[in-house]
């Protein structure tokens, strides 16, 4: 599940084409879903294509995340980094709380602020406790070790469920839900592994998704997407048994291969669409606003019946949040930095 052998810096950017066409094509699926799901009506075959997408998607963001991060959380760099982390959820999460106070006449709350994250600002939240558990997670440098630490964060993100808390506080279902790819992610790049990449590869991977969305849609597989979401404990969304933690794991190896599949068919050279891969954060955060207007102003029937409208939507979305005086604004006021 790592990088093809290829995957190298352009000289004139230090950046790896690979990496930012992933990015750019996984933050356009977190757009696409999110304009998706405001018209999904639990129809097939659309259910089963929107199963499919989070089966994989989010998992694939966090495990490339992992993938770039370092577990250095305690030293002066990993400080910073985490600081600035701090920073954009705060930043971001606190414009959503105004638009609360201001236009839904919600009480102004500090705390709410701090640990209620608005849609999809839980990733920047989880971000931050995603680098402080890596310290725990990235003992050892052997493969016997790096093998036990993704299956130890796979049985944590498993036993997670069970908690007896709110889920959606500090985000913290969806941090250990995602735990275990954001290891993966972290230990693939320490241990070097690789997977072979050619034509015969790249036809088990289209066959992997083809078999994954048959299996949703004639076996009806999955009954609830909450369960793919990780925002809620297992008792929070009704399915609470002794066999939840198993199914948990069970869906953690669909999304691995998946995300296996998902890098094979990922372009490793330079194209149109590769720089959004340096902007995810301005599209990831200003995306988010936006959908809130969409269903503030209860523009809806825009995109019902219509995949066109939705693919359109996703396009402009990308462009406008991901290129240009937007993302380079963004990147100073959350990080500081230049896109």
């Amino acid at each position: 599940m790592s990088l093809p052998t290829s995957a190298v810096p352009t000289p004139a950017t230090g950046r790896v084409p690979f990496l930012d066409n992933a990015k750019a094509q996984l933050i356009a699926l977190v757009v696409f879903t999110h304009l998706f799901e405001l018209v999904l009506r639990y129809e097939q075959p659309a259910q089963s294509f929107y199963q499919l997408i989070l089966l994989f998607h989010m998992p694939a963001f966090v495990f490339v995340t992992g993938h770039l991060s370092r577990p250095d959380a305690f030293s002066p760099k990993g400080r910073h980094s985490i600081a600035v982390l701090v920073w954009a959820f705060l930043i971001a999460n606190s414009l959503n709380h105004l638009w609360s106070v201001v236009m839904e006449k919600t009480p102004l709350s500090i705390v709410h602020i701090i640990t209620e994250p608005y849609f999809a600002l839980w990733f920047l939240q989880a971000m931050i406790l995603w680098r402080v558990l890596l310290v725990v997670f990235a003992l050892g440098t052997s493969r016997r070790a790096a093998l036990l630490s993704i299956a130890a964060a796979a049985i944590v993100a498993a036993a997670s469920g069970y908690l007896l808390v709110d889920g959606t506080t500090f985000s913290l279902s969806r941090t250990f839900f995602f735990l275990p790819f954001y290891v993966a992610g972290w230990r693939a790049r320490q241990q070097g592994w690789k997977l072979p990449r050619s034509w015969w590869t790249r036809a088990l991977a289209v066959a992997a998704f083809a078999a994954v969305f048959a299996a949703l849609f004639w076996g009806r597989a999955i009954s609830h997407n909450e369960l793919l979401y990780g925002r809620l404990t297992y008792a929070q969304i009704g399915h609470l048994s002794a066999t939840s933690g198993v199914m948990r794991v069970a869906l953690y190896v669909v999304s691995a291969v998946l995300i296996a599949a998902f890098l094979q068919l990922v372009p490793r050279t330079r194209l149109v669409y590769t720089a959004l891969g340096a902007t995810t954060l301005s599209v990831y955060v200003w995306h988010a606003f936006g959908i809130r207007l969409i269903r503030f102003y209860d523009q809806r029937e825009f995109f019902a019946g219509s995949l066109g409208a939705i693919v359109l939507t996703t396009v402009v979305a990308l462009v406008v949040f991901g290129a240009g005086p937007v993302a380079s604004v963004t990147a100073r006021l959350l990080t500081g930095r230049r896109a």
